[in-house]
């Protein structure tokens, strides 16, 4: 189904009332939702562009207040009408104006009162004036105006994505589902080297794709320098579990970073550096960036661990593709995998 995004203009203070009106009449068209200052903070009138930018269409309120003004005394209201107007937004106008003859001379021989005035008239010039007088008219009005506009084809709207793998196409530099392969490698101990395996399930969809279950296995390991072949010792092995999740950048077009908490299970004790480490259960985070290859796909992950409990740290990263991380580690550890060096 299609929906189509309605930003609500008008001074907010005096039209607490109206304002919330219209935007129950929006929401109750069905497929139509409001963007409105009592959904969002925003911080700049930039934020408000980006809102306006991502609109269908705009309503705006015209009522006897000039309201909120910015810092070079226009008012918000104003600006966002001009900002929607430069845009070729379709901007349809509601005039809730309850001025009467016995309004007080002193209020309209007021600054803001002027000014509010030549802005009415002002879109006036360029809109038509849809007058509200009864409450039942906000609904009606409304949805008659978009049910024109849409039927002309004059709204773009949004749809929901429900196909994940047209997701995952479309957005390949977020895809982490799948099988890794791993390495763990100490800060404090030149000696400790584990490889394994990595399975991360994602659901890779808008809504919750930022999400990641994990599920690992950690291997001590066996290395043949004159074949270059790394092997798993499969009688030592940790496994463990973790929650992640994705955080990107401003423009929400990359990684950032990927946080996660994670469980590891040992099935045997060890030694690391001048610690004593026992089987069972320890906690501890991982905290990754990603690497990109030449098509936007994410073949690498770099990060760092640390151990809660037994202030183990060090560096953590994961291959899509078991050669590529075998070739990093003789590339990069070739010392690390030497005091690891299978007995013939």
């Amino acid at each position: 189904m299609i929906r189509y995004s309605v930003f609500i203009s008008s001074a907010y203070k005096s039209l607490k009332k109206e304002r919330a009106k219209v935007i129950d009449a929006v929401l109750k068209i069905g497929d139509c939702f409001p963007l409105a200052m009592e959904h969002f903070t925003a911080a700049n009138f930039e934020e408000i562009e980006k809102l306006i930018d991502i609109s269908d269409a705009v309503i705006l309120m015209l009522g006897d207040e000039y309201g909120t003004k910015s810092d070079d005394g226009m008012s918000l209201t104003m600006k966002e009408y001009e900002y929607a107007n430069g845009k070729g937004k379709h901007i349809f106008v509601i005039d809730v104006r309850k001025e009467t003859e016995e309004t007080d001379v002193k209020q309209k021989s007021s600054s803001d009162y002027k000014k509010q005035k030549k802005f009415i008239k002002q879109v006036e010039k360029d809109k038509f004036l849809c007058r509200i007088t009864r409450n039942n008219e906000y609904f009606e009005k409304i949805n008659s105006h978009f049910n024109t506009i849409r039927s002309s084809n004059g709204f773009t709207g949004w749809e929901r994505r429900t196909d994940e793998k047209k997701w995952q196409q479309d957005h390949p530099g977020f895809y982490l589902g799948g099988e890794w392969f791993s390495f763990h490698i100490s800060n404090s101990d030149d000696t400790y080297l584990k490889i394994g395996k990595v399975v991360i399930d994602q659901h890779f969809n808008s809504r919750d794709f930022k999400e990641l279950d994990v599920r690992g296995e950690n291997y001590k390991c066996y290395y043949e320098p004159n074949t270059g072949k790394i092997e798993e010792r499969m009688d030592i092995c940790t496994d463990w579990k973790a929650d992640y999740e994705l955080y990107l950048d401003n423009e929400g077009k990359i990684i950032k970073e990927i946080l996660g908490i994670f469980t590891a299970d040992r099935n045997y004790e060890d030694s690391f550096a001048d610690i004593i480490i026992k089987e069972g259960s320890k906690d501890g985070i991982h905290k990754f960036k990603t690497e990109l290859s030449d098509k936007g796909r994410i073949t690498s992950i770099f990060g760092k661990f640390s151990n809660i409990a037994d202030k183990k740290a060090g560096t953590i990263a994961l291959f899509r593709d078991k050669k590529a991380r075998d070739e990093y580690l003789i590339s990069h550890y070739s010392d690390r995998l030497n005091n690891n060096k299978k007995q013939v």
